[in-house]
Order: C-alpha cells, then sequence, then structure tokens
C-alpha cells in the first residue's frame, strides 16, 4: 500500500531551501482551480523566511523523503476555540505530493503524521483546508474520512 523507501519526518530549518520549492508548487496548483488563488512573485528566498517563521509559531511542519529527495511536505497550524466542547483542532493548510510520486500512499502518510500530534496536544479533530475549487483535494479527504465542516464564501470587489 505504501511506497517502500519513504521517510516521514518533521522539517528542520536546514530542510527549507528542498521545502520552499514545493511551497510555491502548491500554491500555483491552487491557482489553477480559483483565481482568487492568483499568487504573487514567489521568490524562494521569501517563502524560506516565511517557513522559518512558522516553525518558530509552533505550525506542524513534515516532509517525505524518498532517497534523500524531498518529494512532499505538509503544514498544518494548531487551532483554539475555548468556546467549543472540541476547544482544539489541527488544520492542514498545505499538503503538497511531486506528480511523480502521487498514488502510492506519501500524502495518507504525512497526513496521519500530522494526525499524531493531536494526541500530544489533546485533540480529537484533525481538518483541511484548500480552495472549494479544487475537486482534486475535494475527492482525495473525502477519501480518507474528512466531511465538510465549515464554509468560507469571499466576494471579489
Amino acid at each position: 500500500m505504501y511506497e517502500p523507501g519513504v521517510v516521514i519526518r518533521e522539517v528542520r530549518v536546514d530542510d527549507l531551501d528542498s521545502v520552499a520549492p514545493l511551497v510555491i508548487r502548491f500554491y500555483r496548483f491552487n491557482e489553477e482551480f480559483d483565481p482568487a488563488w492568483s499568487t504573487k512573485e514567489l521568490d524562494p528566498d521569501f517563502v524560506k523566511n516565511i517557513l522559518k517563521e512558522r516553525l518558530e509559531s509552533g505550525d506542524l511542519l513534515y516532509l517525505a523523503e524518498v532517497e534523500g529527495r524531498v518529494v512532499g511536505f505538509l503544514r498544518a497550524e494548531i487551532r483554539a476555540n475555548p468556546f467549543l466542547e472540541e476547544d482544539k483542532m489541527v488544520v492542514i493548510k498545505e499538503l503538497y505530493v511531486k506528480p511523480e510520486y502521487r498514488r502510492r500512499g506519501i500524502a495518507r502518510r504525512l497526513i496521519e503524521e500530522a494526525n499524531k500530534a493531536l494526541e500530544k496536544i489533546g485533540a480529537k479533530i484533525l481538518a483541511a483546508e484548500f480552495p472549494s475549487l479544487n475537486t482534486v483535494a475535494d475527492d482525495f479527504y473525502k477519501k480518507l474520512g474528512f466531511r465538510r465542516y465549515l464554509s468560507t464564501y469571499i466576494r471579489e470587489v
């Protein structure tokens, strides 16, 4: 079921050169589904700095390696809402696997790693956010047992 030889681990600062291009590819991919996701010109150094800030802020960042090459990543945030019974959740914000490594269980393994964080922080909900028009992500998450939870509507003026 899973690709042999895949290593899933936390992102370190010295990994950012390898992860930054995947972040750029993630945003370019989502831009294809919705023009509201049109990106700025994304300089890899700018992306590395943002990733470094997110690491330092406590975001969860994982990568997937095959033979020492980074082929996928996941970034998730820990969110709290003191008004809800389930007051903490982990939200996947970015998930990307290079096309040539898809359909090998790598994205699923990255999600399993994020799922492990739930127990550590005392949460029971794992969520994923992505553009509503991204049917690839929609189908993928549904196959993994995710359901619709929150709707965000925008109006461009």
